[in-house]
């Protein structure tokens, strides 16, 4: 089941809530896994157009227990086809199920020392990068950023005001 929480407008936040199933693991040795079915919220802000927000709400697992994880964008939609996020250190990986009708979201808190499995049904995760894109087109992410060289030109100019030189003496 799905539910926007807001109608999308061009500047304003957009969440899309949905249930996905938690798989707890503890780090610490001897506890079992647990199976809870949670509810998620997939969370954009266009005033931060290359990140989405997941928030997961523990509640079933313990009184007030909620968490946020943000990620890229484009880490979403590319998790729906393929492994990505697994580079040493990365507390998110997402991966499409092997059946093709989830994705799975392998998250690790290292804080409260726990890792978890969220699964999210593929429909929903479609559902929320279209409306995500509604607001603003994944494909435009490569001319909202500012090109390296444009940075470099930037912060050249910045130097030279400030020390009355150019940056080649």
């Amino acid at each position: 089941m799905t539910t926007p929480e807001t109608t999308p407008a061009r500047s304003a936040p957009f969440s899309y809530g949905t249930h996905g199933m938690l798989i707890e693991h503890r780090f610490a040795a001897g506890q079992a896994a647990v199976a809870k079915r949670i509810p998620i919220v997939f969370r954009y802000d266009p005033a931060e157009p290359f990140a989405v927000t997941m928030l997961l709400d523990y509640a079933l697992i313990g009184p007030g227990e909620r968490s946020e994880w943000i990620f890229a964008r484009r880490t979403l939609a590319e998790g729906r086809a393929a492994v990505v996020g697994t580079r040493p250190g990365s507390d998110v990986a997402i991966a499409p199920h092997a059946c093709g009708q989830f994705v799975e979201f392998a998250l690790v808190d290292r804080r409260a020392n726990r890792a978890y499995r969220v699964s999210v049904e593929m429909v929903d995760v479609q559902a929320a990068l279209t409306a995500f894109d509604g607001i603003i087109a994944l494909a435009a992410e490569p001319h909202i950023a500012p090109s390296l060289d444009a940075i470099g030109a930037e912060l050249r100019a910045m130097i030279e005001q400030e020390t009355g030189r150019g940056g080649d003496r």
